[in-house]
């Protein structure tokens, strides 16, 4: 079984059983939240302290006796939400994101499939990003009938209504 584990410093991917992931956790101090994923196969979320505004690492928080659970940015070639094309990620998922995850996140979807962002935060972010190919304008883009599939659509939505509901200011304005 493969499993995905992040953790602060890095991803870890084993190919062992959950008792192996969950003594890699407890030798890291991290709590491990195992979750049925899509396609009913048992793995770990993510393990993870939170991150000052910096994006440098704190100690882990607690929230009601449960560590935060958030997929992690794992460094220049890694991903936010590193399923995005192939896993429908609820809001409960997303709870532990920052604004600024979330609106990376959301942009992280058209981004891997090559739209050139014009915004310079976005830009700057996926230009130092290994695996992005900037190739398609947004008028291209727009132009590309099912260039997002359904998985990354309602992964665009349900991102977009957190942010609404945190107040983000990274939501577009009408």
């Amino acid at each position: 079984m493969r499993m995905l584990v992040n953790t602060v410093y890095k991803t870890i991917v084993f190919d062992f059983t959950p008792d192996t992931v969950q003594s890699y956790c407890d030798l890291l101090s991290y709590k491990c939240e195992f979750a049925t994923t899509h396609d009913g196969q048992t793995s770990p979320q993510t393990t993870t302290g939170q991150t000052s505004g910096t994006g440098e690492p704190t100690a882990p928080s607690q929230t009601g006796g449960t560590m935060v659970v958030k997929p992690m940015d794992t460094g220049t070639d890694g991903y936010v939400l590193p399923y995005s094309d192939t896993h429908r990620y609820t809001q409960q998922e997303l709870s532990g994101l920052s604004t600024w995850e979330l609106y990376v996140a959301r942009n992280e979807i058209p981004a891997r499939h090559g739209y050139i962002f014009t915004v310079d935060d976005l830009k700057t972010y996926f230009e130092s990003k290994s695996w992005y190919a900037p190739t398609l304008t947004s008028k291209e883009f727009k132009k590309i009938e099912g260039i997002l599939n359904p998985v990354e659509e309602e992964n665009v939505q349900t991102i977009l209504d957190l942010e609404k509901s945190m107040g983000s200011e990274y939501v577009p304005k009408p």
